[in-house]
């Protein structure tokens, strides 16, 4: 029933997969997975974040085809524009470390590695740390939920890059008040969002897309 629900909803059919969804809570599929889609349709509350399974399981399925999709059919720039935007805030020698959090396949690699000696890659799904791995160009990569990473690190590194990972996440306070522990004083944190259309008293709220808008 989770599968037909996301059918109806691809295919637009907004009531039916509401009630397609609901059917399926109640058949027992995951609670947090049904309740996050139904949130995007705006017929739950608004979580925190996207669940953690829901996220590793997306990347898990789309590690195979993640660099042609978005670079040869979406036209994805987020790499090239965060790019543009840090380098003439760094000074010309190498930062000792930098973060790729939620670093993928690694499409961010490219031009991280000449500005960092040390760079570290965090992900939650390993199909995509395989990828990223191939590039040659991290010094360590990580299977670990990001704010859970950033928990047992401190005061270690220069730059934190987010490169469309905050859509994934709500309530960005904790995850920044982790890279704050993380970064050396003065040091910057550059990420991407989507802007959220219609302002409300949480700041954040879920697309019909599954991604969070801020």
């Amino acid at each position: 029933e989770h599968y037909r629900a996301n059918t109806l909803r691809a295919l637009g059919r907004r009531d039916d997969a509401v009630a397609a969804y609901r059917r399926a809570l109640a058949l027992g599929a995951d609670a947090d997975a049904i309740r996050f889609a139904l949130a995007a349709l705006g017929e739950a509350d608004q979580p925190d974040a996207a669940p953690a399974d829901y996220v590793k399981g997306l990347f898990d399925q789309y590690a195979r085809r993640f660099d042609h999709h978005l670079v040869d059919v979406l036209g994805y720039r987020t790499p090239a524009l965060l790019d543009a935007l840090l380098r003439p805030r760094l000074a010309a020698q190498p930062l000792d470390a930098a973060l790729d959090l939620g670093c993928g396949t690694g499409l961010c690699a490219t031009f991280l590695r000449p500005l960092a000696r040390h760079l570290t890659g965090v992900d939650l799904s390993q199909r995509m740390l395989d990828k990223a791995a191939d590039l040659g160009l991290y010094d360590e990569l990580v299977c670990a939920d990001i704010a859970d990473w950033l928990a047992a690190h401190a005061g270690s590194c220069g730059l934190a890059v987010a490169a469309d990972v905050l859509v994934y996440m709500g309530d960005l306070a904790p995850l920044f008040a982790h890279v704050r522990r993380v970064l050396r004083a003065g040091w910057l944190l550059a990420f991407s969002c989507e802007a959220l259309a219609d302002a409300n008293d949480r700041g954040y709220a879920t697309q019909p897309s599954d991604r969070f808008a801020h």
